[in-house]
């Protein structure tokens, strides 16, 4: 019998939410001020940071899908982190920009920005393999729906390279940061919501029967 998994419900659930707080942010880029876009920016990247977490711990140690193991955990857990990070230095870094004109400054927060974008693109990488590896090696989320997150990537990869080769794609440029999120929403919420109960498991509690 199927029944309902409320961890990968609600984690699924905060990602598609995500995706579709990321693409209103594009829509509205040039129609309302940027301090209006950026609190919408950091409302989307915590939604997803807290989706990520919920998942990575979970509400029962057998419904996280990196089985909670602690590298698992903390690759998620850095992963979730870094985009609601990444927003926070970038409007603190656009702020220096406004603020006064000063060469020096602009220079020193022009130095900062590059550098934030180093390190967001390495950290990003890293992460995203390792979560998607303890995914995988987790077995927690069914076969073959635990490569899920290595197909978000291989999208993510493909759609970004797509985009940055072909400039008649440049007007849809904000797809590769949206349609990989909306993937791994859309996949682990129809889990959660048809998630069979294993053989021989009680659906109430959780145990096995044992056979007499």
């Amino acid at each position: 019998m199927p029944r309902m998994n409320p961890t990968w419900v609600c984690g699924g659930a905060a990602l598609v939410a995500t995706a579709v707080l990321r693409i209103t942010h594009y829509r509205l880029l040039g129609l309302i001020p940027i301090s209006e876009l950026q609190t919408l920016a950091l409302v989307g990247d915590a939604v997803m940071a807290l989706g990520l977490l919920v998942l990575a711990v979970g509400f029962r140690r057998e419904d996280s899908v990196v089985g909670r193991r602690p590298l698992g955990v903390a690759a998620v857990c850095v992963f979730a982190a870094l985009p609601l990070l990444i927003t926070l230095v970038n409007s603190a870094l656009s702020g220096m920009d406004d603020a006064g004109y000063d060469v020096g400054a602009m220079r020193a927060a022009e130095r900062a920005a590059a550098l934030t974008f180093l390190a967001n693109v390495v950290l990003t990488l890293m992460s995203a393999v390792l979560s998607a590896a303890a995914v995988a090696g987790a077995r927690t989320v069914p076969s073959p729906w635990n490569w899920t997150p290595f197909w978000a990537l291989a999208l993510f990869m493909v759609l970004g390279g797509s985009i940055f080769f072909n400039m008649a794609l440049v007007d849809v440029w904000w797809l590769h940061s949206i349609a990989p999120v909306m993937l791994l929403g859309v996949v682990i919420l129809l889990l959660g919501v048809r998630r069979p109960v294993s053989r021989g498991t009680d659906a109430g509690t959780g145990r096995s029967h044992g056979h007499g």
